[in-house]
Parts: structure tokens; sequence; C-alpha cells
């Protein structure tokens, strides 16, 4: 009975480590409960073979491709990541259950043939393993999430850290108890389940403080678009009223340039008159421009977040030009535009913003809809090194000189995130004294060809 209930907590533990590893390095494509399912199947088939062929190489061969499988099935990303990222999972496991092995026979807690020839220690030896991997994998998943720049808190990292590292001791502990007083009693196996299952509740709660963190970004961020909207819909109500106003006084307008004529025709000189006329026109068309500055490519959000940012810069003394041509209607989702155009002009801005004591700054955006597919120019003054360059391919993005940088830092993740959501690629590069960012989107979503 002892032996069943080992071998069985060996296989969940087993199956547990490699879901942790796939979910942290490469993410799942399906749901989590899957992973019983296919385990299952994977351990009918490994029984079928080891009984068919009583080889270890055969039967170490045939459990890595049956992994292999399975990755396929349940992780995401490209088939190169899963081949590898499973492979690279096998060998360490294989490093490690090599590693603990040694460690027990030079102890002399107990020799090669009891390991090999008595289930209990080697699943003993087996469990040991597999804790030990969580651990080491998860060091290796804090590592690839410092990488991509995923916000990821370091407590409860290193709470999970620590109970998974106690557990490991304590298992440890049980298990040269076990062997030394060659004693396998069921309330020890108990107390070995106990251990592992509080090694993976501690990780289960890591992984909901992760999703609630993901939870409260995305409503920052929605939040902040709810502010733009509401800023956007105060600057309709003013400029409607200025509007408003402009039409009520464009009659005294009119009859001042008419009063100007008639004094050029009577004691005024006709030169004098006509440059009264063109400084009170200059006047007018000032007012006009205030009035009339807005951003009009009957797509609203964009048309938004782009006269915000505008009325930012003009405010700051930075010149900043916009081309437009894109229809109203399209497939791209609208808040997803807002974000990626928000962080690149934000990035323009603050960099304008310094040399406004030096020369003049000047920002310059261009957005075109070629073949279903936008590009994307921002281009702004520059002082610093020429001949720069970098993308999201080889993730060199220039960093940010702000003070705040984990803020602006999320800002970015963000773009760079909804750009490979359409498999799209952003380029930066420096020359003439400009920095010069483009941004090729495609029409369609990634998600979507799964």
């Amino acid at each position: 009975m002892e032996n069943i209930l080992m071998q069985s907590v060996v296989s969940i533990l087993q199956m547990l480590v490699f879901t942790m590893y796939l979910k942290e390095i490469l993410g799942l494509r399906h749901s989590i409960f899957w992973m019983p399912v296919c385990w299952i199947l994977m351990e009918v088939v490994d029984r079928i073979i080891i009984k068919m062929a009583d080889s270890a190489g055969i039967n170490g061969l045939v459990y890595l491709l049956l992994l292999e499988i399975i990755a396929f099935w349940m992780g995401d990303g490209s088939w190169k990541k899963k081949l590898f990222i499973t492979l690279g999972f096998s060998v360490v496991i294989m490093v490690l259950e090599i590693l603990l092995i040694n460690i027990v026979i030079i102890s002399g807690i107990c020799d090669l043939n009891l390991i090999s020839n008595d289930i209990k220690i080697s699943s003993l030896i087996l469990i040991l393993t597999q804790m030990l991997a969580f651990i080491f994998f998860h060091i290796i998943s804090y590592y690839w999430r410092y990488q991509i720049n995923s916000e990821t808190s370091i407590k409860n990292w290193l709470g999970i850290l620590f109970v998974s590292g106690g557990c490991f001791a304590a298992v440890l502990v049980l298990t040269i108890n076990m062997i030394n007083y060659d004693s396998f009693s069921m309330s020890q196996v108990i107390v070995l389940i106990i251990l592992i299952c509080l090694n993976f509740l501690s990780y289960y709660f890591y992984s909901v403080s992760l999703e609630k963190s993901r939870i409260e970004m995305e409503t920052m961020i929605y939040q902040k678009q709810i502010a733009i909207y509401q800023e956007r819909y105060q600057d309709i109500q003013k400029t409607r009223k200025d509007i408003w106003h402009f039409q009520h006084d464009i009659n005294n307008h009119l009859g001042v340039i008419q009063k100007l004529c008639e004094d050029g025709k009577g004691k005024k000189k006709p030169e004098e008159c006509m440059y009264e006329i063109e400084k009170y026109l200059k006047s007018i068309g000032i007012t006009y421009d205030m009035i009339f500055h807005n951003t009009d490519s009957e797509n609203l959000m964009i048309d938004s977040i782009i006269d915000i940012k505008k009325g930012y810069a003009l405010s700051k003394g930075i010149d900043m030009v916009t081309e437009l041509y894109i229809p109203p209607n399209m497939k791209y989702d609208s808040l997803d535009m807002v974000i990626i155009l928000g962080n690149l002009l934000d990035n323009a801005i603050e960099a304008c913003e310094k040399l406004i004591n030096k020369k003049k700054p000047e920002i310059t955006l261009k957005i075109q809809y070629k073949m279903s597919n936008i590009v994307i120019l921002v281009k702004n003054t520059y002082e610093g090194e020429n001949g720069q360059s970098g993308s999201s391919v080889d993730d060199s993005l220039p960093k940010t000189t702000k003070t705040d940088k984990k803020v602006h830092g999320i800002g970015m993740r963000n773009a760079k995130e909804i750009i490979e959501k359409y498999n799209g690629v952003i380029e930066w590069r420096t020359e003439y004294g400009m920095f010069i960012v483009d941004v090729l989107l495609y029409e369609f979503d990634k998600r979507e060809l799964k």
C-alpha cells in the first residue's frame, strides 16, 4: 500500500512541477485542468512501454517524447521554445537526481543497490528531486519575469522560496530518518504529503497575488483612459463655447474691418490702412487657430489622445506636427492605440522638454493605414549620439530617464505587449539630431491564429 501511495505522490509531484514550469516560462494555452488528463494518459502509455521494452534508454526517450507532446499541447509560444524548454526541463531533472543520489551515497545514508531495488527509497529520492527542481525552476521563473520586465513582488517571491526551502529541508530530514531506521509507516507518508501540499499551496497563493497585481494594473490603465475621455469631453465643451463666442463676435470683427476700409478711402493712407487690416486679421487668425487646433481623423479615441498630448506639448513651448491618414473604422482596438500613442508621445515630449532652453524642440507624428496595416512614425528633437538603433526584436528599446522609472516602465511594457499582440515590431534610431521611432502593427491579433 505504501509503495503505491509513494509512487502516486511522485507522479503527482512531477506533474505539478512540470505544470509550474510550463506556466511560468511559456504560459498555458489551455485550461490547467487539462493537465491531469494529459498526465494520466502519459502515465498509462509510459507503463505500457515499460512492460513492452525493458530498457532504461528506450523508456527515457519515450518519457521525454511524452513530455514534449504535453508541452506542445499545453504550452504557449513557438514550437522551438516548447522543444528546447522541455529538453532543458528533462536535463535539469536528470542532473538534480544524479546529484542527490551521489550525495546520499557519499554521505553513507545508503548505497546504490538499495536505491535501485527499494521502491520506497527510490520514490523518496524522486520526491526530493522534484522539490529541489521546484526551487530551482522558481528561481529561473523569477529571473525570466525580471528579463521581460514583468511585475513580480520580491516579498511574495521570497516567501514562497523560503516555504519551498523549508519543506525541502523537512522532507530531507524525514527521508534520512526513514532510511536510517528502515521505517516507512503510513503516518510518515502522510507527513510527507502534507509538506508537499504546503509547498504548492504557497505557490498557489503566490499565483493569486500575481493575478491580483495584474488586475490592479489593468484597472489603473482603464482609469487613466477614463480620465482621458473626461478631459477630452471638457476640451470639446470648451471648444464649442469658444466657437459660440467667436460666432457671436464675428459681426463686430467685420464691422471693424469695414471701418478700416472706409478710413483708407478717407483720411488714412491706403498703405497704413492695409497694414492695420492685416494686423487685425492676424489677430483674428490666432484666435481661430487656438479654437480649431483639434485633430480630426474621424477616429475619436485617436484624435483625443493626440489632442491632449499636443495641447500639453504646446503649453511647454514644443511644436507638434501631426499627419494622419487613417480611416474612421479600423479593426484595431482603440484602447490599444491610445496606450501606444500615449506612451510614444510622452517619451517624445519628455525628451523635448530638456531642450527648450537649448534649441527649438519639435515633434512630428505620422500615422498611415497601408494594406490593412498601421504604420506609426514619431520623430522628436534629440541631443545625443547619432547612429544608434534598436528594436523590440532584440529587446533593446531605449530606457527612460524619469526618476519614477517603475511607473513609467509599466506604460512602456504595456505598449510593447500590445505591439507584440498584433505581431508588430517597434524600431528606433538616432540621426541628424532627431530621435525616430517606427511602429508597424498588423491588423490581426495573434491570439486569433491559435
